[in-house]
C-alpha cells in the first residue's frame, strides 16, 4: 500500500473515531442536561406542589370543621382559601408531570378522591351552613363515610408524594449514572487521543523513518565499498520504494560506467581499432521489446571490451523471435573473433527458418578444425503459442521462472559445439504470461564466495526464489538483481566473461 493511501486510510479512520467519540460525548452530555433539567424544572416543583396540596387539603378539612363549630365567617373564608389553593396546586401538577404515566395516574387518583370528598362532604356541609342548618352540617362532619373519603384522599395524596419522590430518586440515580458515563467517555476520549498519538508515532517510524533508514544504510554501504556492489533494496511504501529503485538504477548505471571505463583502459592497451570494430559487430539489439516480447540482456568481458560470450535477438518471419546465447571457450581477443563469426552463422540459420537443432548443426559445421569449443542455447518464441522451443548445446541450463514462483530448467539437448559435429534435438515447454526465461554463461554460476564455493545452479535458483515477485516477473529487473546479488557474493568478479539474458511475454500475453 502506498504512503498516500496509508495516510488517507489513517486519516479517515481517525476522523471516524473522532466523530463517533464526539457523538457519544454529545449524547451523554445531552442526556445529563436533560435529566438535570427534568429534576430541577419539573420533579422538584412537582414534589413541592404535592406536599403543599396535602397541606392545603388538611387545612381545608380543618377550616370547614372549625366553621361548623363556630359559625364564624372568617373560618369559612380560611377554609375557602385553602380549598382554592388546593385546586390551583392540583392544576399546576399537570404540566409538571406530563409524560410521566405513573405520576399522572397518581394525580388522577388524587383528583378523583378529592372530587368525591368535595361533592359528597365539603360542598353539602357548606350548603347546610349557608341554609342555617348547623345540625345537618355537624352530622355530615361526624359521619363515618366522610372520614373514610377524607382518609382515601389523604392516602391518594400520600401515594402521589411517594411516587414523585420515587421519580426524583430515580432521576438522581440516572443523573449519577449519566455523569459516570460522561466521565468514562471523557476518559476514553483521552485514551483514544493518546492511542492515536502513539499510533501516529509508530506509523511514522514504521512507514517512513525505518524504510528511509534502510535505504540510507544501503546507500552508505554502496558508497563506502570500493566496488559499489551492495544492492539498494526496494523497501517501505511505494513512494519510498520508488526512490530506492531510482537509487538502485543509479548504482547500476555507475557500475556499468566503471566497468566500461576499466574495459576501455584494457582496450587501449590491446589494439584499440580492432577492438572497437569487433565490439561494434558484437553489439546486442538495442530494442528492449521485440515482437511482443520483453528482452533484457547484458555482457561483461573479463578482459577489455570483447568477450567470448554473447547474446542475440533475431526477428523472424511470421512474428517469431529467435534468441541466442553462446559461450566460446576462453575470454580473450581470439575468443571474441570466434564469437563474431559464429554470431553470423546463428543469425543466418534462424533467418533461413531452421529449427533450433538444425541451427546448432549449422554452427558446428562452421567451426574450423582445432578451433575452440562453444556452448550455446537457441530458443524460438511464437506469439500466441504459449510455448518456448529450444535446443541446448551443452550450455548451462537456462531457468524458466514461472509466474507462480516455480522454476524449471531448459536441460541440454545435445553436446557442445565443436568441429567434430554431433546431434541435437529440439525441445518445448509451456511459456505463458508472467513466465520469464533466464539464460546465463558459466561466469555467473562459477563465481566464488569467501569460502571458495561456487554459486552454482542451485545457488542461483535460491537467489531467484529470494527475490520479490515484482523482480521475478520483470525480465530487466530479474537480470539486474541476479547480477547485482551474484556480484555482491563473489570475491572476484572479473575472472570470466559473464552474459545474462532474460526474456518474457509483454503484459498483453503470448
Amino acid at each position: 500500500m502506498s504512503l498516500r493511501r496509508r495516510a488517507t486510510v489513517s486519516f479517515l479512520i481517525t476522523i471516524t473515531i473522532v466523530v463517533i467519540a464526539s457523538a457519544a460525548l454529545t449524547r451523554a452530555f445531552t442526556a445529563e442536561v436533560d435529566r438535570q433539567s427534568l429534576i430541577t424544572d419539573r420533579i422538584e416543583p412537582a414534589a413541592q406542589a404535592a406536599n403543599a396540596l396535602r397541606s392545603a387539603t388538611a387545612r381545608t378539612a380543618a377550616g370547614v370543621a372549625q366553621y361548623v363549630v363556630t359559625g364564624e365567617g372568617d373560618e369559612r373564608l380560611l377554609a375557602q382559601t385553602a380549598l382554592d389553593e388546593s385546586t390551583a396546586l392540583l392544576a399546576s401538577l399537570g404540566p409538571l408531570i406530563a409524560g410521566e404515566r405513573a405520576l399522572q395516574a397518581s394525580a388522577s387518583a388524587v383528583n378523583r378522591a378529592r372530587d368525591s370528598w368535595l361533592t359528597k362532604d365539603i360542598n353539602p356541609i357548606l350548603a347546610a351552613m349557608a341554609d342555617g342548618n348547623r345540625a345537618d352540617a355537624t352530622a355530615r362532619v361526624d359521619a363515618p363515610a366522610s372520614h373514610v373519603r377524607f382518609a382515601e384522599l389523604e392516602s391518594a395524596n400520600a401515594q402521589l408524594i411517594t411516587a414523585i419522590e420515587g421519580a426524583r430518586s430515580r432521576g438522581l440515580t440516572d443523573l449519577r449514572r449519566i455523569t459516570r458515563d460522561l466521565g468514562l467517555a471523557l476518559a476514553a476520549a483521552a485514551l483514544l487521543a493518546i492511542g492515536l498519538s502513539a499510533f501516529s508515532i509508530i506509523a511514522l517510524r514504521a512507514w517512513i523513518l525505518a524504510p528511509l533508514d534502510r535505504v540510507r544504510a544501503n546507500l552508505r554501504e554502496a558508497a563506502a565499498l570500493p566496488s559499489h556492489e551492495t544492492p539498494i533494496d526496494r523497501t517501505g511504501p511505494a513512494e519510498i520504494a520508488e526512490v530506492a529503485g531510482d537509487a538502485e538504477a543509479l548504482r547500476r548505471a555507475l557500475l556499468r560506467e566503471i566497468d566500461a571505463a576499466d574495459a576501455a583502459r584494457f582496450a587501449l592497451e590491446h589494439g584499440a581499432p580492432l577492438v572497437v570494430a569487433l565490439q561494434r559487430e558484437m553489439a546486442p539489439p538495442s530494442a528492449a521489446r521485440i515482437a511482443g516480447i520483453n528482452v533484457s540482456g547484458t555482457t561483461r568481458a573479463a578482459q577489455g571490451v570483447i568477450a567470448g560470450d554473447w547474446w542475440d535477438a533475431v526477428r523472424l518471419p511470421n512474428g517469431r523471435l529467435g534468441l541466442v546465447m553462446a559461450d566460446v571457450s576462453g575470454h580473450d581477443l581470439h575468443a571474441g573473433v570466434t564469437a563474431v563469426g559464429l554470431r553470423s552463422v546463428f543469425r543466418t540459420g534462424l533467418l533461413a527458418g531452421l529449427e533450433p537443432d538444425q541451427v546448432m548443426e549449422l554452427a558446428a559445421n562452421g567451426l574450423r578444425a582445432g578451433g575452440r569449443l562453444v556452448t550455446a542455447f537457441v530458443a524460438i518464441l511464437q506469439p500466441g503459442s504459449g510455448l518456448i522451443t529450444w535446443a541446448n548445446a551443452g550450455h548451462h541450463p537456462p531457468l524458466i521462472v514461472r509466474g507462480d514462483g516455480a522454476i524449471r530448467s531448459c536441460e541440454s539437448t545435445g553436446q557442445l559445439l565443436s568441429p567434430l559435429g554431433g546431434q541435437w534435438r529440439t525441445s518445448q515447454a509451456p511459456f505463458g504470461t508472467g513466465d520469464v526465461c533466464l539464460a546465463f554463461t558459466d561466469g555467473l554460476v562459477e563465481s566464488l564466495d569467501d569460502g571458495g564455493e561456487e554459486l552454482g545452479q542451485h545457488g542461483l535458483m535460491a537467489l531467484i526464489e529470494g527475490l520479490a515477485p515484482s523482480a521475478r516477473d520483470d525480465p530487466k529487473e530479474l537480470a539486474e538483481c541476479v547480477i547485482g546479488r551474484a556480484r555482491l557474493r563473489a570475491t572476484e568478479w572479473d575472472v570470466d566473461d559473464i552474459t545474462v539474458l532474460a526474456f518474457g511475454w509483454n503484459s498483453g500475453g503470448p
